[in-house]
């Protein structure tokens, strides 16, 4: 049975979508997911991360799967083949339901902990469009 806090939670939309384009990245994305939500517990649950494959020939695919039976942020998109990252960041910001939209890399080259930051400073300061690599 669900809270209060969590029917509101999962019936608000997103205000802040994270967008990660992913190519054989099966070694780094379950410490992705679980750095991004620890990042943005602040939200009160009310951002989404959209996880694109762009084709992978390893077990990304299965494991970002995986992420979305058990994390209720996370959404993910498959192309059948590696089209490249500009298609799958389009993809992903034609998907995005946050006001706000921020981009990063699977590898964890874009440190997650700056989410909170870059989030507030969107937000502080009126802008209103995406923010490419935190």
């Amino acid at each position: 049975m669900m809270t209060a806090t969590e029917a509101v939670v999962k019936s608000d939309p997103p205000v802040f979508s994270i967008v990660v384009p992913i190519h054989n990245e099966s070694d780094s994305v379950d410490e992705l997911v679980s750095r991004i939500e620890h990042a943005l517990l602040t939200l009160d649950g009310r951002y989404e991360i959209l996880l694109i494959d762009d084709g992978s020939t390893d077990d990304t695919l299965q494991k970002l799967k995986a992420l979305a039976r058990f994390h209720g942020h996370v959404r993910v998109v498959a192309f059948r083949k590696n089209l490249g990252k500009s298609p799958a960041l389009e993809c992903g910001f034609r998907l995005a339901a946050g006001e706000f939209i921020a981009t990063m890399d699977a590898d964890l080259q874009d440190d997650p902990s700056d989410l909170p930051k870059m989030y507030e400073h969107l937000v502080n300061e009126g802008w209103t469009s995406s923010v490419d690599g935190v």
